[in-house]
């Protein structure tokens, strides 16, 4: 294969002027680089760095990768090398510099030129555009899905396809002094500057130093895009390098310049454009203004790259809104499906792979993939495959668009595929889904989905993985997070959260009911799970499922001190005090009762813990930190009668920013998780995880007096053309909503409701008559327009919008 690092292990060690704490080295080839052992499927030929992270270190799982066949490692504390007899152990002084200090040498190699992306937002969409047109005419390779930080830069600059003509890379960062580092191994020729924004706005002091930091990415490119109206980043970039600019707006003295932009009725934005002597006049499919900034970026590169009007219109004709991720949904017979049909590049092909070994669990492995959109790379790309399959014991293989051997079955197009297949046959199965988007593959997984509603709740698992590191980094090393996924994980799911967040290497999880616990027990999951508002009922599920109960009145107690006498093992409880809060849990004056039944055989204190009532808010700070005091005093006494000490916890999610010298041994993380938090100091270092979208079913063109809905509530003025959507009271949609006490986005533009919300349809305004047709989609809420909207609207909190999403609404989960 052709497409990845090669290096003898002797030469990496003088490359990171390293020591190998063993002796002599086996003469092995490293053809890639592992951090995670998660994703790892073979170990042979794979480079392992240790790397010490925010919260975990690799080095606690050397052994984990030893056992995946790992030989080969980088790093930075001493190792015994009579536990790793086959290994190659090199010792630096620095994981992370080694990892980059590598990278930079590769792409000293590299034989063709990079361009390089960063901004606040739209970097991964545009980076997907730019790679898509740009490989009808030459080959590309790219950043695989959003890999652009200190770790994954490097790792992207090792697996480049080596026969490519041009590279398209991400660069991402979040504090001052990180992008000298990746400026370092990237060298780009060309720089794309997207924007500047609040996202990632905590490491730095204001917009101008980001912007400051950033830009030292292309101080040596020739040529940088930006957009002229973007004012401040525009000045910065001009006083830096006044001379390496491309930029378009609507100023005449701008590159391209914007002489129209008009959106169009069938969701697509109209623009007519200058270049010198040259005018263009394209069609953008779409209109919502940050797509459409994204899109002027790809054409401005196209522009400058010397492409044609035409050659320009055909390729963004194509292009998606959809991002490049990963999507998992339930399939029928109980398969798994992983939805993949976006990309077909060689660099995301493992990282696919990777991720169908970590859904699949107990199931067997389907993996369906389509030819690439490039053919000069389909030889190296069907060598990459055969190795794939082995490596991570796939059972079966579709392919469409090309052949594998006869050993697989295969299809011309997808229709022949989804007519011909016996899907009847497949059961219990992981299929993952890959391919070039032009081969439609989104229709077959659309068809081996279950839950045909055509309102769906997305939970970017991505985000979710960012918002966990974003509190660890506020957290102490030894501090355990409790991650509280009650209410079927604030609407996402619970079981597919749970093994989500036993990935991520949470300590516990937390969970309102038994039953809850029972199903995330059943699906595999092996974390601790607490289980909060136990009853004196169906307790013994806690013996039988290795749960964890908090307990917070004598009743409970007392049951399980009698059931324990009868039950082997020992059953780990949680202590609730009521330190202010007045809702669940133990008195602090109902301490010597407490002491007078414990200890008791059978039952161990695992937790001492209790709830603050207004953590959020600055105001009730002292009454905070009384709760505090009291509740220490309580764990201090109880812990000094029972002879040992168990954990503290207090701190919710908005505890842990506000309060940080009260985290003790644990806290619980809950809605924070998914991007919602109740302090102003963490909204733009969270990501929303959640998009909940409908779709437009029907439009009408209503005349002047006219009325929608029951009781002839919603009432036009004049000719108005309102649209009917497909979520209503019975999948969550709160009644409070209509009336325009609520507006969606349809192509970025707000839509107000209109008469009342009905069982399972919402009228909605639309801006112009014509403006959209059925099938459009809406978005409900989402990064774009935050559920806190909704919540106003309707006179409630995010968590009541979030946690009442119905069951029959599809879920679907994705990776980016």
């Amino acid at each position: 294969m052709i497409y990845r690092m090669r290096y003898k292990i002797e030469v990496i060690a003088v490359l990171l002027n390293g020591n190998f704490l063993n002796a002599p080295p086996d003469p092995s080839v490293l053809r890639t680089i592992a951090f995670d052992t998660r994703k790892i499927s073979k170990g042979y030929n794979t480079l392992f760095f240790a790397l010490a992270g925010v919260k975990s270190d690799g080095h606690l799982y050397l052994e984990d990768a030893y056992d995946k066949g790992v030989r080969n490692f980088v790093v930075t504390q001493k190792a015994d090398p009579h536990n790793f007899p086959e290994a190659n152990l090199i010792q630096v002084e620095d994981g992370l510099a080694a990892l980059q200090t590598l990278a930079a040498h590769h792409r000293s190699l590299l034989g063709f030129p990079l361009v390089a992306i960063t901004g606040s937002n739209g970097k991964t969409t545009v980076k997907e555009w730019l790679a898509q047109a740009l490989s009808s005419k030459r080959e590309i390779t790219k950043t695989p899905l959003s890999y652009n930080s200190q770790i994954g830069v490097p790792y992207t600059i090792l697996n480049l396809n080596e026969t490519a003509e041009l590279g398209i890379i991400e660069a991402g960062i979040s504090q001052v002094g990180e992008m000298i580092n990746l400026e370092k191994i990237i060298k780009p020729e060309i720089g794309i500057f997207t924007n500047i924004g609040d996202a990632h706005s905590s490491g730095f002091e204001n917009k101008r130093e980001k912007v400051l930091e950033k830009q030292t990415l292309f101080k040596d490119s020739s040529m940088i895009i930006c957009n002229q109206d973007a004012t401040l980043l525009y000045e910065v970039l001009k006083e830096t390098f006044p001379n390496k600019l491309f930029t378009w707006g609507r100023d005449e003295s701008a590159a391209i310049a914007i002489q129209d932009q008009t959106i169009k009725n069938e969701t697509t934005t109209a623009v007519a454009l200058e270049h010198g002597s040259l005018r263009y006049e394209l069609i953008i499919p779409f209109s919502n203004p940050a797509l459409v900034e994204n899109a002027m970026q790809v054409i401005s590169y196209l522009i400058m790259d010397g492409w044609t009007s035409s050659e320009i219109q055909k390729q963004i004709s194509n292009f998606s809104s959809l991002p490049n991720r990963l999507e998992i949904r339930r399939g029928h017979n109980r398969n798994l499906i992983l939805n993949d049909s976006y990309s077909s590049d060689q660099a995301s092909l493992e990282l696919a792979f990777a991720q169908l070994q970590q859904q699949a669990e107990n199931r067997k492995k389907m993996v369906i993939l389509s030819a690439l959109d490039h053919q000069k790379d389909q030889c190296a790309y069907q060598e990459l495959i055969k190795t794939l399959i082995k490596d991570n014991a796939i059972d079966q293989l579709v392919t469409i668009g090309f052949e594998l051997g006869d050993d697989f079955q295969s299809y011309a197009t997808t229709a022949d595929c989804m007519e011909s297949h016996n899907w009847t046959a497949i059961s219990e199965t992981a299929i993952l889904i890959k391919g070039a988007s032009r081969y439609r593959l989104d229709i077959l997984a659309d068809r081996l989905s279950t839950q045909v509603h055509q309102t769906i709740l997305e939970t970017n698992l991505s985000s979710i993985a960012e918002n966990l590191n974003t509190y660890r980094k506020k957290l102490r090393p030894e501090t355990r997070i409790m991650s509280v996924i009650k209410a079927q994980a604030y609407g996402s799911g619970s079981i597919e959260l749970a093994k989500f967040l036993q990935q991520e290497k949470v300590d516990y999880l937390g969970v309102a009911l038994i039953d809850e616990a029972v199903e995330i027990r059943k699906s595999g999951c092996k974390l601790p799970i607490l289980v909060f508002n136990v009853q004196a009922r169906n307790l013994e599920e806690l013996w039988n499922y290795d749960l964890e109960p908090e307990v917070y009145d004598f009743e409970i107690l007392e049951e399980l001190i009698r059931l324990a006498r009868t039950k082997a093992g020992t059953l780990k409880i949680h202590l609730k005090f009521d330190s202010g809060m007045n809702r669940l849990g133990f008195d602090v004056s109902a301490l010597t009762s407490l002491m007078e039944l414990l200890p008791a055989d059978g039952l161990k204190v695992q937790s001492i813990f209790s709830h603050l009532a207004g953590s959020e808010s600055i105001e009730h700070d002292d009454f905070t930190r009384g709760q505090a005091n009291a509740f220490e005093r309580a764990h201090k006494d109880l812990s000094g009668h029972l002879g040992y000490t168990p954990l503290r916890h207090l701190l919710n999610s908005a505890g842990v920013t506000r309060f940080p010298e009260l985290q003790y041994d644990m806290v619980r993380i809950g809605l924070g998780l998914y991007g919602y938090d109740e302090t102003s100091s963490m909204a733009s270092d969270l990501k929303i995880a959640h998009k909940l979208t409908a779709k437009i079913l029907q439009t009408k063109v209503l005349s002047s007096g006219e009325t929608t809905g029951y009781g002839r509530a919603g009432i036009v003025k004049e000719p108005t053309e309102i649209a009917v959507i497909s979520i209503g009271y019975a999948d969550g949609l709160m009644r409070l909503a209509g009336n325009g006490m609520a507006d969606f986005l349809i192509h970025g533009r707000p839509c107000a409701t209109i008469g009342n919300i009905c069982m399972d349809v919402t009228m909605v305004k639309l801006p112009e008559i014509g403006y959209a047709k059925a099938g459009d989609t809406v978005l409900i809420y989402g990064v774009e327009h935050p559920p806190e909207l909704l919540a106003t609207a309707c006179n409630t909190i995010t968590y009541e919008i979030i946690s009442r999403i119905s069951p029959r609404i599809k879920r679907t989960y994705v990776h980016e």
